[in-house]
């Protein structure tokens, strides 16, 4: 049994953002709809509910209201959401030190005023360090994705400094897959491979877990065919899972058979998709349209994915995939003759379009839409 964060309505009308414990999304589903939930949306999918599982106790949140905050966050970080999160874990101590300053200056500044006023200055501080490290790591990801490897280099050296991720282990794997992708940027894509190598029984990354981040050291290194191969295994080692398929069925479309791809979004309920694998789900079937020269298919379906993302714009895992999504959008754009358009919806996503996309599509964004 996992946690899983949902957003839905009750019997009684009023929708909400919740934890709900339950073997998988399809019978977390079953459950509330059983319950009179309806407008049933999942916040997480079985990846995120299971790496969940595997945070150390202190990481994990405990509380309805802590699982609405970590809801918050998947749109990205927002340091107004944070702050009044740490206020709200923290009121009872910040008004016991309140009450503290208040009654020194009552009593003309006397040492109540400084310890309380002292007290205040270390939970601040405690805060700031503890939001240090999720502030490093978007800007880790936002540099990889815009294809800035010397920031990115420093900034992952930066990120495995600190305790928690050398205490963490979910983050201590993260980091070292995420070393041998700019390895792989920079050509060296075997000792990339080497460093996750050891990596390959780890607990922490299994059902595919493994393969679809060595995939990604592959396709860091644009060899495209390797990609592919491991992003089956990914799709084979998870058992075939929703999540793996979307991924597996989005791969297919952009370098594979289309109609395996589309074999395996038919197989797909729609409704269990977060809505980042929703937009990867419209776009799988909008680059199938695409390479099928359905333009007006494509540019509906690529801009329905585009939209669906644009929430998540400040959400950094969700790069990647804004600026791939956004580049085969443009071009379904550029085809049905709506240049201006392709190049207004591209321009936010435009360096990590280029930096994301494999070496074919950029050269088809750099020929269609930017010339």
């Amino acid at each position: 049994m996992k946690h899983y964060i949902i957003t839905a309505t009750d019997k009684h009308g009023i929708r909400d953002t919740f934890g709900r414990e339950a073997a998988s999304v399809e019978h977390a589903r079953t459950v509330l709809e059983q319950a009179g939930y309806t407008g049933i949306e999942f916040v997480d999918d079985e990846s995120l509910a299971y790496l969940r599982e595997r945070r150390p106790p202190e990481l994990k949140p405990k509380t309805q209201a802590e699982f609405r905050f970590e809801a918050k966050l998947r749109k990205g970080r927002d340091l107004k959401v944070i702050w009044l999160e740490a206020m709200r874990r923290n009121w009872w101590v910040l008004l016991l030190l309140g009450a503290c300053v208040a009654y020194g200056i009552y009593q003309g500044f006397s040492s109540w005023f400084w310890s309380g006023l002292l007290g205040t200055m270390v939970v601040i501080l405690e805060v700031a360090i503890k939001s240090r490290a999720g502030g490093t790591y978007d800007e880790l990801i936002k540099a990889t994705a815009r294809g800035h490897l010397q920031q990115a280099e420093a900034l992952l050296t930066k990120m495995q400094s600190y305790a928690m991720s050398k205490k963490n282990e979910l983050v201590r794997v993260d980091l070292i897959f995420r070393k041998a992708s700019l390895c792989a940027r920079r050509g060296r894509v075997e000792e990339g491979l080497a460093l996750v190598e050891p990596l390959r029984d780890n607990t922490q990354i299994t059902k595919g877990m493994f393969e679809s981040r060595t995939a990604s050291i592959y396709y860091a290194a644009g060899r495209i065919a390797d990609f592919v191969a491991w992003q089956e295994k990914a799709y084979e080692a998870s058992g075939h899972a929703a999540l793996q398929k979307v991924d597996f069925a989005f791969v297919l479309a952009r370098f594979g058979d289309i109609g395996r791809a589309r074999e395996l979004l038919n197989e797909i309920d729609v409704r269990n998709l977060i809505p980042s694998h929703k937009a990867v789900f419209q776009a799988a079937q909008g680059i199938c349209f695409l390479r099928e020269r359905g333009v007006a298919e494509a540019s509906q379906n690529l801009t329905e994915a585009v939209a669906t993302l644009a929430p998540y714009a400040n959400a950094a895992p969700t790069w990647p995939f804004q600026g791939i999504i956004a580049g085969y959008a443009a071009i379904a754009l550029a085809r049905e003759g709506r240049r201006n358009e392709a190049r207004a919806l591209l321009e936010p996503w435009k360096e990590v379009t280029l930096n994301c996309v494999d070496p074919s599509a950029r050269r088809t964004v750099e020929s269609e839409v930017l010339e």
